[in-house]
């Protein structure tokens, strides 16, 4: 991305190996707090613009009338990848 990109949003994990390599710079991070992994970057309401604050959330889908079974089966998996525990599946099917 270098010499091509002269600004973009984008989450930590796509980007903090191109910050420490030097391939771009990370200005600021969208959060209420500064990132633990990079505690001399501004939050970009400490970098001068007030009150800014954003939030990037994934989300797993499967068809419409995949088994329960393997919906739970799927997030116990990513939790066990991800390290954590998720607060469960949204098991509400649309008709």
């Amino acid at each position: 991305m270098a010499d091509t990109v002269d600004a973009f949003f984008d989450n930590l994990g796509s980007s903090i190996e191109q910050h420490q390599g030097s391939a771009l710079r990370i200005l600021a991070v969208c959060g209420n707090e500064r990132a633990t992994s990079l505690p001399n970057i501004p939050t970009v309401s400490e970098a001068g613009v007030s009150g800014f604050f954003s939030v990037t959330w994934f989300a797993l889908v499967a068809p419409k009338g995949t088994p329960e079974a393997i919906a739970f089966k799927l997030n116990a998996t990513v939790a066990r990848i991800l390290g954590r525990r998720m607060s469960g599946i949204n098991s509400t099917r649309s008709a």
